[in-house]
């Protein structure tokens, strides 16, 4: 996927969150609009939502991904094995990890404590924003910035235990990295 920067003259795509596997209800996840600067790469999520969102946590690395909630998995250096898992409730709580996944269902977890990433969520009757916003100095090694190295990312919304992808798993898990796509920087 091609993202652009921010406040530049080309009006940002929004990409639709679809069925994970294909059977997972209504085909309108949301939309998700990938962008950056020179600090930052930043995910707006737009969602619908009918009678109420499920948002039992409220605590800084709660589990969020039980309720209501939006993901971003993303890898500079297109690493399959390393990769950053940020997880948002549109009340505010969020998730930050650091993910090493072998295959096979073996995924580790490293939780990222006082994380720099900014979280903006804004609450509408029947729909939500939420903003995720990663300093790329939090993902990326000293000395590298950002156009110098691939990337590869998936974007994800939980609603009413219904699964969304940017790009499609076909499986339960979204720790497929196989499927995550690419983000070429314009």
């Amino acid at each position: 996927m091609k993202i652009y920067r921010e406040k530049s003259n080309i009006i940002q795509k929004k990409h639709p969150l679809v069925p994970n596997c294909g059977s997972d209800g209504e085909e309108n996840g949301g939309t998700v609009t990938v962008f950056y600067n020179d600090k930052e790469i930043s995910f707006v999520f737009e969602c619908q939502y009918e009678l109420h969102l499920e948002m039992p946590y409220s605590r800084y690395n709660d589990p969020v991904w039980r309720g209501e909630a939006v993901e971003v998995f993303i890898s500079p250096y297109a690493d399959k094995e390393h990769y950053f898992e940020f997880d948002a409730a549109p009340n505010g709580a969020c998730y930050n990890a650091q993910i090493l996944n072998l295959g096979n269902s073996d995924v580790f977890v490293r939780s990222i404590n006082k994380s720099p990433v900014c979280y903006i969520a804004n609450i509408e009757k029947t729909s939500y924003t939420l903003e995720i916003h990663i300093p790329f100095s939090l993902v990326l090694k000293a000395g590298d910035t950002y156009n110098d190295v691939p990337w590869i990312f998936n974007a994800y919304r939980i609603h009413d235990k219904r699964h969304y992808a940017f790009s499609p798993t076909g499986e339960a898990s979204f720790h497929v990295p196989e499927r995550f796509d690419r983000i070429y920087f314009e």
